[in-house]
C-alpha cells in the first residue's frame, strides 16, 4: 500500500527527536542508575532488619531436655516435645558511628547524580537545538527551490526584444541559465536538507 505523507511541525521536530536520540536515551539511563545509587547510600543511615524462621522436628532420649544451638537462640526443649518446633528471630543492626564513611558515600553519590543530571539536560538543549536547525533548514530549502520553480513557471522571465543587439541577447540568455542552474541546485540541496533532517531526528529516510 502506500504511505501518507507526514507533516510536521517544530514541535513535532524537536519531540520526535528527543525520543529518537539513541545518546538521550543512554543518558537518561545514567541519570536512573545515579539515583538508585543515591537511594541505595540512603538506606545505610537506617537500621537494617533481618528476620529469620525455622521449623524442625527434636527427638528426646530417655527424657532428658535438650538445649538448642545458640544459632537458633537458647532454647530449652523440654522432656516431652511437640512433633513439630518452630522458632523465630529477628534482628535490627544501626550502625552507631562509621567516621563519616556513610556520608561521604553518600555525598559521592549524590555529587555523581548531579553531574549525571546536568549532563543529561545540556544534551537535551542541544538535542532540541539540532532539530530547530535542521528543520529550518529543511524549510528555506524547500521555498527557495519552491520560489525558483515557479519563476521558471511564469512569462516575467526577461525575454529578447525585436532588433535587440547581440550583447543583449546573450546576457538574457545568460541570466536564463543562471535561473535555471539555480533551480537545479535548489532541489539537491533540498534533498539534502530533507536527509540531514530525517537523520537528526533518527527517521527512516524513505
Amino acid at each position: 500500500g502506500t504511505i501518507e505523507d507526514r507533516t510536521l511541525t517544530l514541535d513535532d521536530s524537536v519531540r520526535i527527536a528527543l525520543g529518537n536520540s539513541q545518546a538521550l536515551l543512554s543518558s537518561r539511563e545514567d541519570v536512573n542508575i545515579a539515583l538508585q545509587r543515591v537511594v541505595e547510600t540512603e538506606s545505610l543511615f537506617f537500621p537494617s532488619l533481618d528476620l529469620n524462621a525455622n521449623w524442625s522436628k527434636f527427638r528426646v532420649e530417655n527424657g532428658t531436655p535438650l538445649m538448642l544451638q545458640p544459632a537458633l537462640g537458647p532454647t530449652l526443649i523440654p522432656s516431652d516435645p511437640r512433633q513439630n518446633f518452630y522458632t523465630a528471630r529477628a534482628n535490627i543492626y544501626q550502625s552507631v558511628y562509621e567516621g563519616g564513611r556513610s556520608k561521604n558515600l553518600w555525598r559521592q553519590a549524590r555529587i555523581s547524580y548531579e553531574r549525571t543530571r546536568s549532563a543529561n539536560e545540556a544534551l537535551q538543549v542541544q538535542v532540541a537545538a539540532s532539530a530547530k536547525q535542521v528543520f529550518y533548514d529543511l524549510l528555506f530549502a524547500q521555498e527557495k527551490m519552491r520560489y525558483l520553480r515557479d519563476l521558471l513557471k511564469t512569462r516575467d522571465l526577461p525575454s529578447v526584444r525585436e532588433g535587440a543587439s547581440l550583447v543583449e541577447q546573450l546576457r538574457l540568455e545568460s541570466e536564463l541559465a543562471l535561473i535555471r542552474t539555480r533551480a537545479s541546485e535548489s532541489a539537491h540541496a533540498a534533498l539534502d536538507a530533507e536527509r540531514n533532517y530525517l537523520q537528526t531526528l533518527n527517521l527512516e529516510l524513505n
